[in-house]
């Protein structure tokens, strides 16, 4: 073995290790719903029932065998068992072993799968090619599965897996609150509603984790207003009627599993670039008489790689994924007349507020809309201070051509001359996305029964220049969530 695989093979050996400390430090798991279940019955040709068969199913990627017996009614179950693809055999002395091959088992799928044995030698095979019926027999769930191919090849605007929601009946899209504040408390990915509950307290399950965010709004951060990972997820059924008690959530569960490696090395690089070159220019874009759009550029980047570390019994997957994005968003202001910054205000402001000396009609040096009667006030300098202050904070601000009346501010008594005086502004902050997700997993096969993994996540926002706050009031912000 050469000294880079050596080192390669230690590094891989250290992560299964910490992984696993992890996995025994982390919380209380929920009920093992990221699993599936196979059950059936095993009958001669008579229909008699066979007891003490063998009955095994061998994952066809680890090769890892879960074997049980059937009872004295023939009836079997093998439980927990992960998701992928399987050949189910059962067996029996004077009789034919029978194979079911390439039988796909989903997250928290049950599938009945019975066997007639024929009379034979048991050395003697049969391999049945009839496909396992799909329907849902074993419980009264009604949920809808989010295939690994739906999930790969459909096409996601940021890559935000809980796009596939909507592939479920019943749920529908609910954009989030446009505000900084709740922005800034909820994140900025968009909200679902499923068969009418109320947007938000769904559950999101990872491996039979929480990963909500704090708001249970979503998973991750959310403070991109994307939820990555797609990369990272097997598959996941959405639950929306008459699940069980081993679920929680308002309304909806999303059952997701991680994916995990195999005795193939398997992998790949990608980046996604979407940029404003083929961009139309938004309403506030045209109010403000841009004649194109404002800059937007993003990069999501990422790899995946998943396979063994010792073949049959240790496996692992990786994935990490990066966000990188900066917008310009037109966003409409209503700021103070430049007159108002020097001390100033309309005299019809005078049974309000005193006005102190002669009123004199505003010039175009001091207001976009000259010709109201303005005087100065009493204490004029400290409100002058304070005033000057929001044209200061609007950085990159630019006057919209008053091409649109607005009765705001025209004459000494219009409702927008008694406030003060406000003329329309608009500025285009930058804002500017960093994001990184990074999951690890490691699988190990114990024994013929018995198996364990231990998986870690990381998810990681920062975000700046946020366009709900165009003046700049709120800091910038990070938001991290971190499951195991």
């Amino acid at each position: 073995m050469s000294t880079g695989l050596r080192v390669l093979r230690c590094a891989l050996l250290y992560l299964s290790a910490a992984l696993f400390v992890l996995s025994i430090c982390a919380g209380p798991l929920w009920a093992q719903a990221e699993t599936a279940t196979i059950s059936g019955t095993a009958t001669d040709a008579s229909g008699g029932a066979i007891a003490g068969a063998k009955v095994e199913a061998t994952n066809v990627g680890t090769n890892a065998v879960q074997s049980t017996v059937t009872d004295s009614a023939g009836r079997y179950r093998l439980a927990d068992l992960p998701v992928g693809t399987y050949n189910v055999q059962a067996s029996n002395p004077g009789f034919k072993t029978l194979v079911h091959p390439g039988l796909v088992l989903s997250v928290g799928g049950s599938v009945v799968v019975d066997f007639s044995l024929p009379v034979g030698q048991i050395s003697q095979t049969v391999n049945v090619e009839a496909e396992v019926s799909r329907v849902e027999t074993e419980t009264s769930e009604v949920s809808t599965l989010i295939s690994p191919q739906q999930m790969r090849d459909l096409p996601l605007n940021g890559r935000n897996f809980e796009q596939l929601l909507t592939l479920a009946p019943g749920v529908s899209t609910i954009a989030p609150a446009f505000n900084a504040v709740t922005g800034r408390l909820y994140g900025m990915q968009n909200n679902y509603s499923v068969s009418g509950s109320r947007p938000t307290g769904q559950m999101f399950l990872l491996d039979g984790t929480d990963i909500r965010d704090f708001w249970e709004h979503g998973t991750g951060s959310g403070y991109g207003g994307t939820s990555l990972g797609v990369e990272a997820i097997a598959e996941f059924q959405v639950l929306t009627n008459t699940y069980t008690s081993q679920f929680a959530g308002n309304g909806a569960v999303v059952n997701a599993t991680s994916r995990s490696g195999t005795n193939d090395i398997h992998g790949g690089a990608y980046e996604f670039i979407r940029n404003s070159a083929l961009d139309d220019r938004d309403f506030p874009d045209k109010i403000a008489g841009l004649t194109s759009p404002p800059p937007f550029k993003r990069n999501q980047f990422g790899v995946a790689i998943g396979g063994p570390i010792k073949k049959d019994k240790l496996f692992f997957f990786g994935n990490y994924e990066g966000l990188r994005q900066g917008l310009e968003t037109t966003t409409p202001l209503f700021l103070p007349e430049p007159y108002v910054a020097q001390g100033m205000l309309p005299c019809g402001l005078a049974t309000v507020v005193p006005v102190a000396g002669s009123c004199t009609p505003s010039t175009a040096a001091n207001s976009t809309q000259p010709g109201v009667s303005i005087g100065k006030i009493p204490g004029a300098n400290t409100l002058a201070e304070q005033l000057a202050s929001l044209y200061t904070l609007c950085k990159g601000c630019h006057l919209i051509a008053p091409t649109i009346p607005n009765p705001l501010t025209t004459g000494d008594q219009a409702v927008g001359a008694d406030l003060g005086g406000y003329f329309q502004a608009a500025t285009a902050p930058n804002l500017i996305i960093n994001e990184d997700y990074v999951l690890g997993r490691v699988d190990y096969t114990i024994g013929a029964n018995d198996s364990m993994f231990g998986r870690y996540v990381i998810d990681d926002a920062r975000v700046a220049d946020n366009p709900r706050d165009p003046l700049g009031i709120f800091p910038s912000g990070t938001s991290r969530e971190t499951s195991s």
